[in-house]
């Protein structure tokens, strides 16, 4: 009888720890309910609570020179996610610091992504025309983006090693250019002396 409630409360144990670290299936319905009586922060921490600890969503995407990208292509590696469009000014404001953080990180297990709302043809023809982006950028993302009921753009992520969610920033009104720096380099460090 011990045996049997041992193994018992082992797999219970197994079973939460292993639900944890699934992709979270988010009632957007429901967050978008703050968004409509404007509670924009009740909104953020809610959704943070629901990601932060979850596994990042699967991803099969073509990026802008028509490579297929995976998520499957980062196990092992520190992940940070970038959610953005064109042409949102925060979005391109942060451009610096992401770029700064790539050449910094690059020897380091750091992978960038950004998804972008955007379809390639207007990126192509107005934004690659104007910017640079030194990391892997994903064009018409809007369905990738929708798994997370992202509307405020742009968004920062970052997950570990596991693929775990560790962090999350919600664009909008920065200190500087390289406040998304500072911010994703303190997160990145602490993650890299795991």
């Amino acid at each position: 009888m011990r045996h049997f409630i041992l193994l018992v409360f082992t797999l219970s144990i197994f079973t939460f720890s292993f639900g944890q670290n699934e992709p979270a299936s988010l009632d957007c319905g429901k967050l978008m309910n703050y968004l409509n009586t404007g509670e924009f922060d009740k909104y953020q921490t809610e959704l943070t609570n629901e990601l932060v600890g979850s596994k990042v969503q699967p991803f099969e995407q073509y990026d802008m020179a028509g490579e297929l990208v995976s998520s499957k292509t980062f196990d092992g590696e520190i992940l940070v996610l970038n959610f953005w469009f064109y042409p949102c000014p925060p979005c391109l404001k942060e451009i610096t610091s992401l770029n700064k953080l790539v050449e910094d990180y690059k020897d380091k297990n750091v992978a960038f992504v950004s998804f972008s709302r955007t379809d390639a043809a207007t990126l192509m023809a107005k934004f690659f025309t104007r910017y640079q982006l030194d990391y892997i950028n994903l064009p018409d993302s809007k369905s990738y983006c929708s798994k997370y009921c992202f509307v405020g753009f742009p968004v920062n992520m970052i997950a570990d090693k596991n693929g775990i969610i560790q962090k999350i920033w919600f664009g909008g009104p920065m200190e500087d250019e390289l406040s998304v720096y500072r911010n994703i380099s303190a997160e990145l460090d602490l993650l890299l002396e795991e």
